[in-house]
């Protein structure tokens, strides 16, 4: 075959139907990624994520007859589409591809897996199989996972479906929701796979990928899931980042880390964040989750005596107001599993003081406990503490990383609110302590700053110049701290840290 250009794009005649290829390239010479859409839609819904996978391998995309403008096909059955996959990777990838579908296209990369095993295999919201009502009930389904959507996802779904037609869409729905994939899934052997999909995902739910999961394992495929919460159906548009470390780790290629990919979005993306039932949902979650995180905090005082053992860099967890440290319960428990001690600081209480008071009760705490050496993971009004510290410290000390989550370095709208002198009225953006701060020097080149994509409590942009930034694909203030994208990128972190510390 000849060599193919790094990007070009391709029309075929497969099985009697017009097909579109695109073929991108930064990387020659590796298997490629070959992307199925779903239903309705076309190859654009995977621009973004295609751009994170060319850092590792070549990526094939595909437009299927009646989507993307093209004409309709004789047969919409996932069957026939199967085969037109496979005509593809006849002539486009003839060693085998890591095939990645998107809702009905996971139905067909599993039944193209089926009947020619593929390098690996990602199943993005594979659609559950409906008995009863089936297309109803689909439907129901997508619509209950759009309203969870960001608006900008909404237009596109739009224009992809006019493009498509009624007609069409409609005729191939209900092989979608008959499709059975449970009994696909037994004709899978020996295969590396991964089901991914959001935590708002109706269409392909919880206990479906669970059956999924075993019927898989029972043929000796190596499986394994992956969530991310706050996202819908369509989790590839917004979270890709952490959805292409996903598919390569699947794929078990090099690429990008997860702390890589999250810091280079954080520059000019435009994206919007989430939909607007998302965000009126996000505010009554994180209602639940400050009440929860209150009552753990009552119920276990003390951290854990394990979080002493670790023979790596020690962490201190700086909580935000109204909080205690059991807001970063679950974070520190993944980095004490990686062999970091955890030093916790009950005298900060629920850090309703100034920074500067809070700073000056940890530097006493960081000397009673001698502690000379540390990483700083800090939520909220924690960074501005830290932030204090660093920047008014008498005694020498090596911190060695200061990690802030959702912190505002500009202030919160919030703080207009409430008295001057009040918890969060003190976080306001005029507040006399952030009039003191931007006078001062900060050592930001030691910072890691993560913020959500969106963020009921802080409101407006909050950056630090110089430091790192990291955007998460998931929203909130409190709600990230138990998301699985989050205790991965601080463990990153703090791996990274102490490797460089190493050195």
């Amino acid at each position: 075959m000849a060599p193919i250009p790094a990007r070009r794009t391709y029309l075929r005649k497969y099985c009697g139907s017009l097909v579109k290829i695109t073929y991108q390239s930064a990387v020659q010479g590796k298997v490629p990624f070959l992307l199925v859409h779903g239903l309705g839609v076309s190859s654009q819904y995977f621009q973004r994520l295609s751009q994170e996978l060319q850092a590792s391998a070549p990526v094939i995309t595909v437009d299927l007859p009646g989507f993307g403008g093209l004409p309709a096909p004789p047969k919409s059955n996932i069957s026939y589409f199967s085969e037109i996959i496979a005509q593809v990777c006849r002539e486009f990838a003839p060693a085998g591809a890591h095939v990645v579908g998107h809702s009905m296209g996971a139905q067909i990369a599993l039944e193209h897996a089926a009947r020619y095993p593929q390098a690996s295999l990602s199943l993005i919201g594979l659609p559950e199989r409906l008995s009863s009502f089936p297309k109803t009930r689909l439907m129901a389904r997508f619509i209950r996972s759009s309203w969870h959507e960001p608006a900008g996802l909404i237009v596109i779904a739009l224009k992809a479906y006019l493009q498509c037609g009624v007609l069409n869409f409609l005729k191939v729905a209900p092989q979608v929701a008959n499709y059975r994939a449970e009994d696909t899934s037994k004709r899978i052997e020996k295969n590396n796979i991964r089901l991914i999909r959001g935590g708002y995902d109706y269409v392909s739910p919880t206990n479906w990928n669970a059956r999924i999961s075993q019927a898989l394992r029972a043929n000796n495929n190596q499986v394994s899931t992956a969530v991310c919460p706050e996202q819908a159906h369509s989790v590839l548009y917004q979270a890709d980042e952490w959805l292409a470390t996903m598919i390569t780790d699947c794929a078990r290629l090099p690429g990008p880390s997860l702390s890589q990919r999250l810091q280079a979005s954080s520059e000019g993306d435009e994206r919007q964040s989430s939909g607007y039932l998302t965000r009126i949902n996000t505010v009554i979650r994180e209602i639940f989750s400050d009440f929860k995180e209150k009552i753990y905090a009552l119920r276990f005082p003390h951290s854990p005596k394990e979080w002493e053992k670790g023979n790596k860099i020690r962490v201190v967890l700086l909580p935000g107001v109204n909080e205690s440290w059991q807001a970063l319960r679950k974070i520190a428990e993944n980095l004490n599993k990686h062999g970091h001690p955890i030093s916790v600081i009950p005298k900060l209480g629920m850090s309703i003081s100034e920074p500067e008071e809070l700073a000056a009760i940890v530097q006493k705490e960081l000397t009673e406990q001698q502690i000379k050496s540390c990483i700083f993971v800090a939520h909220s009004k924690g960074g501005l503490v830290a932030q204090s510290l660093l920047q008014s410290r008498e005694e020498p000390r090596d911190i060695k990383a200061v990690i802030t989550i959702a912190t505002p370095y500009g202030g919160s709208p919030w703080g207009y609110l409430f008295p001057k002198k009040s918890r969060i009225g003190r976080l306001a953006p005029t507040a006399d302590f952030f009039k003191r701060i931007r006078k001062l020097k900060t050592p930001s080149e030691i910072f890691h700053v993560i913020s959500p994509s969106w963020d009921p409590k802080v409101i407006i942009s909050s950056t630090l110049p110089g430091a790192r930034h990291y955007r998460l694909p998931g929203c909130g203030h409190n709600l990230p701290l138990n998301s699985q994208t989050l205790i991965d990128l601080v463990s990153e972190i703090a791996n990274e840290v102490e490797k460089k510390d190493k050195t």
